[in-house]
């Protein structure tokens, strides 16, 4: 099983309320409560928009990134347990690796 570090997930873990969030981001210092964690959900037509709006977009959704990685890491894992990589060659290319998975799921 593989996992991957969820900076959302320490966040509510160990600053629930966002308190460390308020005091160290200015632009989200208005927000109350959690919603700081994740001021992206904050709907439009919410008077604190405007707060979020001051604030830069999410670079990272870490849904997306974290099924991504753990797709690449799987894909190679079980290259390498298939016995790749045993005589010392490069694994192919990861396009390769996943085109080849998709044709044999396929075909099962």
């Amino acid at each position: 099983d593989l996992r991957c570090y969820s900076v959302l997930r320490q966040a509510k873990d160990q600053d629930p309320k966002g308190e460390f969030i308020r005091r160290y981001i200015p632009e989200l210092r208005e927000l109350p409560g959690e919603s700081a964690l994740e001021p992206w959900k904050i709907p439009a037509s919410s008077q604190l928009r405007s707060v979020v709006d001051q604030y830069p977009s999410r670079i990272v959704d870490e849904a997306k990134t974290s099924k991504a990685s753990k797709t690449i890491i799987s894909t190679y894992q079980q290259w390498f347990q298939a016995g790749g990589g045993r005589g010392g060659e490069e694994p192919p290319p990861l396009d390769v690796l996943l085109a080849s998975k998709a044709s044999a799921a396929a075909a099962a």
